[in-house]
């Protein structure tokens, strides 16, 4: 059995937007992100965790270029830390 994986959302041909629903964003969730964005030539994605509505989490993950881990920011208080997938 074959399986395909493909990102929620691509803005503006740049941009790959990956939403959750979860009670915690883990490991997993950024190297999913941080994949779409290396097989597909981006450097910027989002991760928005809607779990704890009203409020929403949101992380920016940066791709310098396809063969780095990347860098997370936090958007709400802007602390910035490289992503650690090994």
């Amino acid at each position: 059995m074959s399986h395909t994986y493909r990102p929620d959302l691509i803005c503006y041909d740049k941009i790959v937007v990956e939403l959750k629903a979860v009670k915690q964003l883990v490991l997993a969730h950024f190297a999913q992100l941080r994949n779409y964005l290396g097989l597909l030539g981006m450097k910027v994605g989002l991760l928005v965790n809607f779990h704890a509505y009203p409020n929403v989490q949101i992380r920016r993950v940066y791709l310098q270029d396809k063969d780095s881990e990347g860098m997370v920011e936090d958007i709400e208080t802007g602390d910035i830390s490289p992503i650690q997938l090994h």
